[in-house]
């Protein structure tokens, strides 16, 4: 959708081996990995010892915001000669994963490609009251003009 050629990887098995399997096999095949799931805290979210695992380094491993908290940004080492990988861990829940899509993934990809990154953002009211997360909260809406 945004103009970029896209490798897709078939869902990974929730094993500590298996997850760092995928993630060194992204490294071969990708300059940037992005990755849905697997980064929160549960008993099967092995993303971020993966990245530790291979000498990786997290940047961030959640974000102040709503949805899409465990959002987790690092860079992986590909070859010595070579500079890191950066990987995008974002959330499974697919409405986080476009969130967080959306304000920092694509950002980073329009940055890199020498890019400006120029949002469309509308602020609207509300129709309702509605208790907010304290944390910034983004909201499903539907503007009709």
């Amino acid at each position: 959708e945004d103009g970029y050629r896209v490798m897709h990887v078939d869902h990974l098995p929730d094993t500590p081996g298996d997850t760092e399997q995928g993630l060194r096999a992204a490294i071969g095949a990708a300059d940037i990995i992005i990755s849905t799931g697997g980064v929160s805290m549960g008993e099967t979210d092995h993303i971020k010892e993966s990245i530790v695992m291979i000498n990786g380094k997290i940047h961030f491993g959640r974000v102040f915001m709503k949805p899409g908290k465990p959002t987790t940004f690092g860079t992986v080492p590909h070859t010595p000669h070579e500079p890191s990988r950066l990987f995008f861990g974002l959330p499974g829940n697919p409405v986080s994963a476009m969130v967080t899509y959306k304000l920092f993934v694509l950002p980073s990809l329009q940055t890199w490609e020498g890019r400006k990154y120029n949002p469309s953002i509308i602020r609207l009211p509300l129709p309702s009251t509605r208790r907010l997360d304290p944390r910034p909260e983004y909201i499903r809406a539907v503007y009709v003009a």
